[in-house]
């Protein structure tokens, strides 16, 4: 969980449109996956609004995209607010959701069956909030740092259920 407050656009290193990381988790040499990262959350803006994506990695080098883009963007939090963005990943359903302010949103992600992430902590360099998974090219999307507001970024090593997502929104936490 974490709360951001921003504008309209999402700024690349460069000063462009871009991503914007809110965590990612780089990978060690050697990893072999083509985005050097074992986990990363970021967004970006477009037309429409707020996209989401985030990236999972697992010990077999399977990843899965779960993204809220195109015509699933967020509208209307982009907008110098603070607003309050869950992530949750259920390994009892492989489902991903996104809940914005305490509601969920109605585009569910799937992992196919996976179950738990089975990420391999062994092959995680460190952990940077703000910060994209590459440290080379500026501009490139996947070294992006956050441009925006962030407080209260929280990881959680069990799924939070819909009452617990609400109460932290209602909180304020």
């Amino acid at each position: 969980t974490f709360w951001s407050k921003g504008g309209s656009q999402t700024i690349g290193n460069e000063g462009g449109n871009s991503a914007e990381h809110i965590i990612s988790f780089p990978a060690k040499d050697g990893y072999f996956h083509w985005s050097g990262a074992v986990m990363m959350l970021f967004i970006e803006s477009n037309a429409t609004g707020c996209q989401v994506k985030w990236t999972m990695v697992d010990k077999n080098h399977n990843d899965t995209w779960f993204t809220w883009e195109g015509g699933d963007a967020i509208p209307g939090v982009l907008d110098n607010q603070w607003h309050h963005f869950v992530l949750r990943y259920d390994a009892a359903t492989s489902n991903a959701n996104l809940f914005i302010d305490g509601v969920k949103n109605a585009i569910t992600r799937n992992w196919a069956g996976h179950g738990d992430l089975n990420l391999d902590a062994g092959f995680i360099r460190e952990a940077r909030v703000g910060k994209g998974p590459k440290d080379s090219g500026s501009n490139d999307w996947q070294s992006g740092s956050l441009q925006r507001g962030l407080d209260q970024l929280r990881l959680y090593g069990a799924a939070l259920n819909d009452a617990e997502i609400q109460k932290l929104f209602s909180d304020k936490k």
